[in-house]
């Protein structure tokens, strides 16, 4: 997972691309392997389903972003991505990017 950055890049991009998750984090910065690190991962089917949370920062402030992605024909094929922001309280929501679960 580690070494595998398409797991997160391609789930970052698309969070960069909604409007209501940079209005409140601001620019997202790019994940770092303390973020993965400190994260939660949990592997089925083989190591072919994932199921993360990893902590995303954002120009204004930081949250944690949910994936689930299934492993298809080499490629990562998503089919969840939410973005939990927590702080400040006032923004605290769950902005769902993708669910086809």
């Amino acid at each position: 997972m580690y070494s595998d950055t398409e797991l997160y890049q391609n789930a970052l991009e698309k969070v960069k691309s909604r409007q209501k998750v940079t209005e409140l984090l601001g620019e997202i910065e790019p994940i770092d392997k303390f973020a993965i690190l400190e994260g939660e991962v949990n592997y089925t089917n083989g190591n072919q389903t994932v199921n993360s949370t990893i902590q995303i920062q954002g120009t204004k402030g930081k949250a944690k972003m949910d994936i689930s992605p299934d492993r298809i024909e080499g490629k990562w094929v998503y089919k969840k991505i939410y973005v939990r922001i927590k702080n400040p309280d006032d923004n605290k929501q769950t902005i769902k990017i993708m669910d086809e679960l």
